[in-house]
């Protein structure tokens, strides 16, 4: 699934980021990139930010990366839950380093009857942070106009 969903760019480090076994130099890159992979112009985010985003990369082990990112998961329920007309609102970019927001929208599509979505022309994978305004505004039509009855 993983597959024109996740960039090459993340797709290359993960295995740094998850492992255990792995010299800390090498996860320690990884992470940086990581997280510079967050924002779409890396050099306008203030450095406070940069640099606290990229520390909270730090104390966590390499296996809580995993957690996060590649650990296997039963979907079928949260698909069940889609055929029944269950909303989703998904919310992405089109320059997200890490993620493909037409892949991911492709996937869900395919069980979420009800998908709503919003791609943010040239936001990051920290599109809540980029653009802010856009992102609350969308979510607040998605709850005012969406109901569930199950």
């Amino acid at each position: 699934v993983l597959e024109g969903i996740v960039t090459p760019e993340l797709a290359a480090i993960l295995p740094n980021l998850v492992s255990d076994t792995v010299p800390a130099a090498e996860h320690d890159s990884s992470v940086s990139a990581f997280a510079a992979m967050l924002f779409s112009d890396i050099e306008r985010v203030p450095w406070d930010i940069k640099w606290s985003w990229r520390g909270m990369g730090t104390a966590p082990p390499p296996s809580s990366f995993g957690l996060a990112l590649v650990r296997e998961i039963d979907a079928a329920p949260l698909m069940a839950l889609g055929r029944k007309g269950f909303p989703l609102h998904v919310i992405g970019s089109t320059d997200d380093q890490m993620i493909i927001a037409k892949g991911v929208l492709a996937e869900v599509g395919k069980y979420f009857e009800k998908l709503t979505s919003l791609v943010v022309e040239k936001g990051s994978h920290a599109v809540f942070y980029q653009s802010t305004e856009v992102v609350v505004e969308s979510i607040i039509s998605y709850v005012r106009n969406t109901k569930w009855t199950g």
